[in-house]
């Protein structure tokens, strides 16, 4: 992820935008910096395949035996399989 950098307007030149380019930087020039809110996006902790895959583990390992509990460990199976690239 680039690094964003506020800067008065009028106060870079190209090289020195061209330098920061180079390294990575966004230049962003603004009438008032302070004014100038950035926001910059997380990644997520977890995709939705980690949660339905933490979701089927839970429930394939809890002990409780029944048609719905057969579903999920096929189900569970089928993803693994496909996980591992043998699906």
């Amino acid at each position: 992820m680039s690094q964003i950098i506020v800067f008065p307007r009028g106060q870079l030149k190209e090289l020195d935008r061209a330098r920061m380019e180079e390294a990575g930087i966004v230049a962003v020039e603004a009438d008032d910096p302070a004014s100038v809110l950035t926001i910059i996006p997380g990644a997520p902790l977890a995709t939705p395949d980690d949660l339905a895959m933490a979701a089927l583990w839970a429930v394939t390992n809890s002990g409780i035996s029944s048609v719905g509990m057969d579903f999920v460990r096929a189900l569970h199976q089928r993803m693994k399989a496909r996980e591992a690239g043998n699906g």
